[in-house]
């Protein structure tokens, strides 16, 4: 490992050490390296709440690099026990090879993720019901796949497909291969009985849809406003989890919402 590397790992490992990333910033200034100066911007905008900078430093720097930094929600650097399970470490070769098995390319943010992290657990809260009290959740969670686990993924004709929100009846607005050939596999959903799914091709490369048969989940996702009908980048969704994809929907919906059969 890298002495680079090591350093990284080390903001990556206590995302609220703000040592290590101190630390980090003097050996990236030594040498006159611009990633110094983004990573103190990212401490302060975390401290702050204001990161008017960091879009402008990130410029030209490495967008993998800037998310394996950059904590969630604006990056994919999560909170100490947010994700548990872990994969092994993997490297930049790793991915590349993977990718060249499946003839995709990953979008950046999800190849920081996997080198920071290469799969993962992230476990449910609570249900939060109407009322605004609290029920137990089940004992699901959120499975990330590991890298050597990422597939594509086979349906069979008449299955739920995603189209233009998280989840939709047939007829599809294209054939089914046309989709399936542009997505992989990256994980799946609580009830494990549908899956998370990447597009890495255009022309919607790098959002994320889930598919799950659960009907209760199909109403909560289309009422969440974290999932717009154009999907949803890899950071987006990740930072979406677990905190509000669990509260319960509105107890009544439109003709036009509702669930057909």
């Amino acid at each position: 490992m890298s002495e680079d590397e090591a350093l990284l790992r080390g903001v990556i490992d206590r995302p609220g050490d703000d040592t290590a990333r101190l630390v980090y910033a003097d050996w990236l200034d030594e040498r006159d390296d611009p990633r110094g100066a983004y990573l103190r911007a990212e401490r302060e905008a975390a401290a702050t709440g204001d990161a008017s900078r960091l879009t402008e430093l990130a410029i030209g720097l490495d967008p993998v690099w800037v998310a394996r930094v950059t904590l969630s929600p604006l990056g994919v650097c999560l909170n100490e026990g947010t994700l548990t399970d872990r994969g092994a470490p993997i490297t930049r070769s790793d991915i590349a090879r993977v990718e060249g098995q499946l003839g995709v390319h990953f979008p950046p943010d999800y190849v920081a993720f996997l080198l920071n992290y290469n799969g993962g657990w992230i476990g449910l809260p609570n249900l939060v019901l109407p009322s605004g009290e609290e029920a137990p959740s089940s004992d699901g969670g959120w499975r990330l796949s590991p890298l050597l686990r990422v597939s594509r993924f086979s349906l069979r004709e008449g299955d739920l497909i995603p189209t233009e929100g998280i989840l939709h009846f047939p007829p599809p607005p294209e054939p089914l291969t046309n989709w399936l050939a542009r997505v992989v596999c990256i994980g799946r959903d609580p009830d494990h009985i549908g899956g998370i799914f990447l597009s890495v091709c255009e022309p919607d490369v790098g959002q994320v849809r889930v598919l799950d048969t659960s009907i209760e989940l199909e109403v909560s996702f289309r009422y969440n406003s974290q999932y717009q009908p154009s999907g949803i980048t890899f950071t987006e969704f990740l930072s979406g989890l677990p905190r509000s994809v669990w509260s319960y929907p509105p107890t009544t919906v439109d003709d036009d919402d509702a669930i057909p059969f």
